[in-house]
């Protein structure tokens, strides 16, 4: 069977595992062609320009970007569906796997009539609505960072793009409540798999797993989140002043996946440094594992996400999780079984969670060995592939 994949990103061919959560496309391709010798892959990937090479037995195509512009976008985006159509044509594929709607890629469906199914990952006409923190609207933000109007285009373009797509689309995967509700909303005569993502080996298969350290003095809050605004970070300040001001805990809050949260401290007017928090940069899957081993709790605090892989990773190394309950979320966490669930934007719960947990060593051992094992079974690499190789069988019947 031949599989073609169009993804988001450079995948296995230019992997650097250097990103916080990301890799597992990279991670469910390498386990494809190990595993199932009957399966000739290709993966259509974004670059910095064409190209056609051959990698470990994967054909690649790259795609050229649009270089957005007031100017011609909808000639350029023709111009990039129809390299869409030459790589089809040339790679000759039974099923075309594209994973996200959020990139052009999926707009394959309207060029061919071989089976596309759609790779839910996070959908951006949902997104969007969730997309600024409570007291920021879009105009005090692009008046703070004019260069974003750019990304406020680019969004309002890709989300008229994803719509195109969801209507074009009759298959589509997905793992949570929030990505099935939006296939049938957004695609109703679709049919819909379940089909959970892997996880990067590093992680997956690490012996490291966290367990409560009881005779430390200063507690560790980890949170791994990117610079997006509704990322939480303002969250994270406003959480950590209530700890200070109200609590007796001596804590710090490490931050990872940033360089700088000047635009939260700006709308918070609270300074990272003065609440304890501190700003740590990016990270590998190495340096990932040891940050959350030796951490008491992990933080999430995203105002809207569909099935965020840093909860993932966190539960399978152990570590008790706290995230707000929105989007996809709960259907990875189950509320005080293998996580806890806050209202969104609600400070005062996030704040308190966090105290019981890092007092109350036998409940965040107990939430941590449950969030572990529902990791394990949901992110198995040998289910997981049986599961996409089932639905692409049933697919292409």
């Amino acid at each position: 069977m031949r599989i073609l994949w169009f993804t988001g990103n450079g995948a296995i061919y230019s992997n650097t595992n250097k990103y916080n959560g990301g890799g597992w496309v990279g991670a469910l391709a390498n386990e494809l062609v190990k595993y199932c010798p009957n399966i000739e892959l290709g993966m259509a990937i974004p670059w910095k320009y064409k190209f056609k090479d051959e990698k470990e037995g994967v054909k690649f195509y790259g795609i050229s970007p649009i270089k957005f512009g007031i100017i011609n976008y909808k000639h350029k985006l023709n111009k990039q569906i129809a390299e869409l159509k030459e790589i089809v044509e040339d790679f000759k594929p039974d099923i075309i796997h594209v994973f996200g709607s959020e990139h052009n890629g999926g707009m394959v469906c309207t060029v061919t009539d071989i089976p596309v199914v759609l790779h839910l990952q996070g959908v951006l006409n949902y997104l969007v609505h969730g997309w600024m923190p409570q007291n920021l609207s879009w105009e005090k933000f692009l008046f703070w960072n004019p260069r974003e109007w750019t990304r406020k285009k680019a969004i309002i373009r890709n989300c008229e793009t994803e719509k195109k797509i969801f209507s074009s689309c009759h298959y589509f995967m997905g793992r949570t409540n929030m990505d099935f509700r939006m296939s049938r909303f957004l695609s109703p005569n679709s049919t819909y798999f379940y089909c959970s993502e892997m996880l990067r080996p590093q992680i997956y298969y690490t012996n490291l797993i966290w367990e409560k350290q009881k005779n430390r003095k200063k507690k560790k809050i980890i949170s791994i989140i990117s610079s997006a605004i509704y990322k939480g970070g303002d969250i994270i300040l406003r959480t950590a002043q209530i700890l200070k001001e109200y609590s007796n805990l001596d804590f710090e809050w490490n931050v990872y996946g940033v360089h700088s949260m000047k635009d939260w401290e700006r709308l918070t007017n609270i300074k990272s440094s003065s609440v304890n928090v501190n700003i740590k940069g990016v990270l590998n899957a190495t340096s990932l594992i040891e940050a959350i081993i030796d951490s008491d709790v992990f933080v999430h605090p995203s105002y809207i996400e569909n099935s965020p892989n840093t909860i993932c990773e966190a539960q399978l190394i152990g570590i008790p999780v706290i995230a707000n309950d929105t989007g996809g979320i709960p259907s990875l966490i189950k509320h005080n079984e293998n996580g806890i669930l806050v209202p969104t934007n609600d400070i005062f719960a996030t704040a308190e969670n966090i105290q019981v947990l890092i007092t109350n060593d036998e409940l965040a051992q107990k939430i941590g060995n449950n969030a572990r094992e529902t990791a394990l079974q949901r992110h198995n690499p040998e289910q997981i592939i049986n599961n996409v190789l089932t639905i692409y069988r049933k697919i292409s019947n």
